[in-house]
């Protein structure tokens, strides 16, 4: 599910106006990626990320086709961040510090897609800098 928020938040990134839409473009590779994994090892079910992903997706759907792009992005971003939770809580509970580097690598490249951005927009900055945030989060969350 995550590719595929990872898919349209590039879309709608793309259709608002931001001409460098890295880092979503970036994150949707990687998550690509491991869907293929899972698909190869037989080890993905749907869940409730998945069905709280969908419902995401839909509002934003809506969104777009209402509101527009801008508006689409918000409601992406909104669905992805609730999407984390379940990462959230399994760092919480079941403490992996090795993961540190994949968290504050998410970091860096969001940092530096944030201070490559064009312009403060919704529509150029709220992806890298949300995932920014989230991925510190995930770091010191890890690490403590």
């Amino acid at each position: 599910m995550w590719a595929l928020l990872d898919a349209y938040i590039v879309i709608t990134c793309i259709a608002s106006g931001n001409k460098r839409p890295w880092l979503p473009l970036g994150c949707m590779l990687g998550a690509c990626s491991v869907v293929a994994i899972l698909f190869s090892r037989g080890e993905w079910k749907w869940g409730y990320v998945e069905t709280i992903s969908v419902l995401g997706a839909g509002i934003a759907f809506l969104s777009w086709w209402r509101l527009g792009p801008k508006y689409a992005i918000i409601a992406i971003i909104l669905a992805m961040m609730i999407s984390g939770i379940p990462a959230v809580c399994d760092a919480w509970t079941e403490n992996d510090p090795s993961s540190w580097w994949y968290w504050g690598g998410s970091a860096f490249c969001a940092l530096l897609s944030c201070y490559g951005a064009k312009g403060w927009t919704i529509e150029e900055r709220l992806f890298p800098a949300t995932s920014f945030s989230f991925s510190i989060f995930m770091t010191v969350l890890v690490l403590s």
